[in-house]
């Protein structure tokens, strides 16, 4: 089986990087730290922003072509949460594993049989670390590197950061 595009070492730098943006945007705004279901809310959100940019692998009714560079624009936006909700609970490490497992019981069934119905299921309506394994087996299905997605992190938080700047 091939290494998950998420690394662990990623994902540490993902948690690290978030912890920052989210000291920055609690010392700049008056805002409250969100609870994990605020979180959560926020993860399914982007979670069905990305199942979105799939399109056609879905939507039987439409002939618009999945967004394969939003997909993962997406799926960068995320791993912010994903990251936000490991670093709240100070579980990074089983975090990663949780992911990686479910990761473990997808892959093969993206790799053979996407576009999938439950994988799009899973991706859009599953636990946050199946919806996140799933998001990540459909992304390597569609050629995702880890480079790319380590591009695509550092990109939405430099517009993240952007944002705080302007006032967003």
């Amino acid at each position: 089986m091939a290494d998950m595009i998420l690394t662990r070492e990623l994902f540490r730098h993902m948690c690290e990087e978030q912890e920052k943006l989210d000291k920055h945007i609690y010392e700049t705004r008056d805002v409250k730290e969100p609870s994990l279901k605020g979180l959560d809310i926020g993860y399914t959100s982007e979670a069905n922003e990305a199942v979105k940019e799939l399109k056609k692998d879905w939507k039987w009714w439409t002939t618009k072509e999945r967004d394969r560079e939003r997909f993962i624009e997406e799926l960068a936006d995320c791993f912010h949460f994903v990251a936000s909700m490991a670093n709240k609970t100070r579980t990074v490490g089983y975090c990663y594993l949780f992911i990686e497992l479910e990761y473990k019981k997808v892959s093969r069934l993206a790799r053979e049989h996407y576009p999938d119905e439950d994988l799009i299921y899973k991706a859009a309506k599953g636990t946050v670390q199946e919806s996140i394994a799933s998001l990540i087996a459909i992304a390597e299905v569609l050629g995702a590197t880890t480079s790319e997605i380590v591009t695509a992190f550092e990109e939405s938080l430099e517009k993240n950061y952007a944002r705080m700047a302007s006032g967003y």
